[in-house]
């Protein structure tokens, strides 16, 4: 049995609508991304760090591509095939270190 409560689409599109650097995808998954651009290599890193390690302790799991100063973030979980309220949860963290470090949608 999973703790993950799936979040309804309608209140996921509405969630997005209030958070302008994330964009909810239209598949079956649904999952919300986000691009950040760093100022340098060395910011980004350091964002990696810091997201990972709150996704450890929440716990949960997502994707990540890293291309130098840009980092590509797309959150889902798996395990209801949707948005968890431990999705929306990560997202608050990593905007907050994302602003930390001067990162830009």
């Amino acid at each position: 049995m999973s703790d993950y409560v799936a979040i309804a689409l309608a209140d996921c599109r509405h969630w997005v609508a209030s958070h302008p650097d994330w964009s909810l995808i239209e598949t079956p998954v649904h999952p919300i991304v986000r691009d950040v651009l760093f100022s340098d290599f060395i910011d980004g890193m350091t964002f990696i760090a810091r997201v990972s390690a709150s996704a450890a302790a929440i716990p949960h799991r997502f994707t990540l591509t890293h291309n130098h100063r840009k980092i590509a973030l797309r959150l889902t979980t798996d395990a209801i095939g949707g948005i968890s309220e431990h999705d929306l949860r990560l997202v608050e963290l990593a905007d907050g270190y994302a602003q930390d470090a001067d990162g830009k949608a």
